[in-house]
């Protein structure tokens, strides 16, 4: 659908992601960690200059192959400078000055940049800005929000988990399921290795009109498992395991389709000075061992989730190997 752009909000940018519970709203931000963080705002050129002093952090460190808990010592950032506009009670934000990539945002105070800025998911695309209908967007917040903060020592956009969102349990009816169908049509597609997505809702009848635009026949659907065609094909999806509490969780998944089957697990883990001993190099996203074995990592603090998963590598192998789309 198309949209003026005021007072519509936008595409989520996530600058800071955290798991914030709609039950107490708790950040990870803490005021010792602010302290070393200055946002500047130059209403008179409409610029946002953050800048973030060295300071040092205790947490999960891998440092040359060995995890433990240390101390780490953060170097802090240069001066980064993000513009902005404000049309009545939309913001606009241009994050590092990318005036071709602006991002919007609903619900602080007009003429005040300072406050808490709700994002919507708006789009600009060859100048026509794209934004969801209003029920799609009242469904979307039911159950997170993309909330950008912005205040003397934080400018940063947190996703806030509704009560809501740690209830539902309709898995078949999520963004896990579009990034499947869409790498089965097409293995070129984003492979759909973050099983996270599964507690991603989508509207039901949303999921049926994209089923039929995409020659999805759905045979048999529970919130658990799906039975579909996709081009002469028959494929069966489950969850065979999930067990969530707050943002930590443990999921598997399997695809299979004829003899062949595909199954993944992945699970987040609550970081302590006793879980970090025991993680290994597979929690590092694209880590090589050639390249990065003489490096230091941050995972994060005392409770910081950490993703551990199967492997991608072998479970996407396999799902090319039952996908109809290109194979390479």
């Amino acid at each position: 659908m198309r949209y003026g752009v005021w007072g519509f909000a936008g595409m989520v940018m996530v600058l800071a992601m955290v798991a914030c519970s709609g039950d107490n709203g708790s950040s990870v931000e803490s005021e010792e960690l602010a302290s070393h963080k200055q946002v500047v705002v130059d209403e008179q050129h409409k610029a946002i200059i953050y800048h973030e002093e060295p300071y040092s952090m205790e947490g999960c460190v891998l440092d040359k192959g060995s995890f433990g808990w240390k101390e780490y010592q953060f170097q802090g950032t240069v001066a980064d400078t993000t513009y902005y506009e404000m049309h009545g009670d939309t913001l606009v934000v241009f994050f590092y000055g990318n005036r071709e990539d602006p991002h919007y945002y609903l619900g602080g105070t007009p003429e005040n940049i300072f406050g808490e800025w709700t994002n919507i998911e708006c789009f600009l695309y060859d100048g026509v800005v794209y934004c969801h209908d209003e029920a799609d967007r009242k469904f979307r917040q039911t159950y997170s929000s993309a909330v950008l903060t912005i205040s003397e020592n934080e400018f940063q956009e947190n996703i806030v988990y509704k009560p809501a969102y740690f209830k539902n349990e309709d898995y078949t009816n999520s963004s896990y399921m579009i990034e499947l169908y869409d790498f089965l049509k097409e293995s070129r597609h984003t492979p759909p290795v973050v099983l996270s997505s599964l507690f991603n809702p989508q509207e039901a009848s949303r999921m049926d009109a994209y089923e039929k635009e995409n020659g999805v026949n759905v045979l048999e659907k529970t919130k658990t498992s799906a039975k579909f065609e996709l081009g002469g094909k028959t494929y069966d999806f489950k969850v065979t395991k999930v067990e969530r509490d707050s943002v930590y969780y443990e999921v598997a998944v399997s695809v299979s389709s004829g003899e062949m089957s595909c199954s993944f697990s992945e699970e987040t883990v609550k970081l302590t000075e006793e879980s970090c001993k025991d993680l290994t190099v597979d929690v590092i996203p694209f880590y090589d061992q050639e390249r990065d074995a003489k490096e230091i990592f941050f995972l994060g603090s005392q409770g910081t989730p950490v993703k551990k998963g199967g492997d991608e590598e072998k479970f996407v192998s396999c799902l090319k190997s039952i996908a109809l789309g290109d194979k390479e």
